[in-house]
């Protein structure tokens, strides 16, 4: 549907009607053109407001200095359990050497000859009992000693292969998180535009602001000027030479013509936009606003100035950033040192929206 308003410094709309086939030709034209754009439109938006965005980030962070806290824990554990294994390993040498040197001591030399010796010259059998069972006891209890080393080695084994596990599986949590923080920082920078004076553009003909609001919109969504010929824009696919109504159909045209349909939604707002509310509410989902006023806005400048009873027949502009009271716009009337940045208070843009009873709103937002 076509928006009955003016939305350019002068009256574009020509009179006369055109003959009747023609007029035909372009009803069914504009019915398919309007399917194609309903086709177009993407469902309203539920994006996070930058606040949650902003909680998502801090919340990264802090998961990811956990997990390098954890790492270093575990890294520390795990080089405490090796020593340990070292010094296991020590002492098991330690009382295989000792129980070596203790079976070469009884069997050759204990205590008046070699083991053999005592046992031939064993007064009695009483006496070869008890020296066997002398020997017997030393050789146990070492034997027991490398027994319980070597369990002990065995745990601590164990202990390192869990460990070592944690060690790789922190390793990749770590990953996770350090990529986590990074997603959530870029959706954070992403959704903000509070750098968006740099992509205001002037209007190269008096006609097409409402294109120009548009395509400063699309570049302060991809945070880059990639489309600088406004004029070009309001003459391509979509605009036709005509910006002043249904920028929203018109911008999803456009949009699909250059591939850009999977990156950034467009619609015209339900209900409009009357109240300072309304914009705090969009722009804080980070989409920006284009939107028109009329004869009785007063319209403020990034220079200080501000000028009442401008553009009669309504002007668009782009809305980008809120912040701390502020809206900021980008305004095509004027170059940038007037029209990059023009900020509203919360009392000057609800004059400014009170100017006009119907603005058309436009929303756009990066998927």
């Amino acid at each position: 549907m076509r928006l009955k308003h003016e939305t350019t410094h002068t009256n574009w709309f020509n009179a006369g009607a055109a003959p009747a086939p023609i007029c035909a030709l372009a009803c069914a034209l504009a019915f398919a053109l309007a399917l194609i754009a309903a086709a177009l439109q993407p469902q309203a938006a539920h994006a996070q407001t930058l606040d949650d965005l902003q909680l998502n980030y801090q919340a990264a962070v802090i998961a990811y200095e956990d997990a390098l806290q954890a790492q270093d824990q575990t890294i520390k554990e795990f080089e405490q359990v090796e020593t340990r294994i070292e010094d296991l390993e020590e002492d098991l040498a330690v009382e295989e050497r000792s129980l070596e040197k203790t079976a070469v001591t009884l069997y050759k030399e204990y205590p008046n000859g070699g083991l053999v010796d005592i046992m031939l010259s064993a007064e009695s059998f009483d006496d070869l009992l008890t020296s066997y069972d002398y020997y017997q006891r030393i050789q146990r209890y070492y034997a027991e000693a490398i027994r319980a080393t070597n369990d002990k080695r065995e745990q601590l084994a164990g202990v390192k292969t869990a460990l070592q596990a944690k060690k790789e599986q922190l390793v990749e949590e770590v990953r996770d998180a350090r990529m986590a923080v990074s997603d959530a920082e870029y959706a954070y920078w992403d959704a903000d535009h509070s750098d968006g004076a740099q992509y205001h553009q002037r209007q190269g003909v008096g006609n097409n602001c409402g294109a120009t609001a548009f395509i400063v919109g699309v570049n302060t969504l991809l945070h880059e000027n990639r489309f600088t010929d406004n004029v070009a824009v309001w003459s391509g696919p979509g605009f036709a030479g005509d910006s002043t109504t249904s920028l929203a159909y018109k911008g999803a045209v456009w949009l699909a013509s250059y591939g850009l349909s999977d990156q950034i939604g467009i619609e015209e707002i339900v209900g409009d936009i009357h109240t300072v509310d309304q914009m705090r509410s969009e722009l804080e989902q980070g989409h920006v606003v284009v939107t028109s006023s009329g004869s009785g806005s007063v319209w403020h400048y990034a220079d200080g100035s501000a000028v009442p009873g401008l553009f009669p027949y309504g002007h668009w502009i782009v809305f980008y950033h809120y912040a701390d009271g502020v809206f900021y716009a980008n305004d095509s009337s004027t170059g940038a040192k007037r029209g990059a940045g023009c900020p509203y208070s919360e009392a000057d843009l609800q004059q400014w929206l009170n100017g006009r009873g119907n603005h058309f709103s436009v929303s756009l937002w990066k998927k």
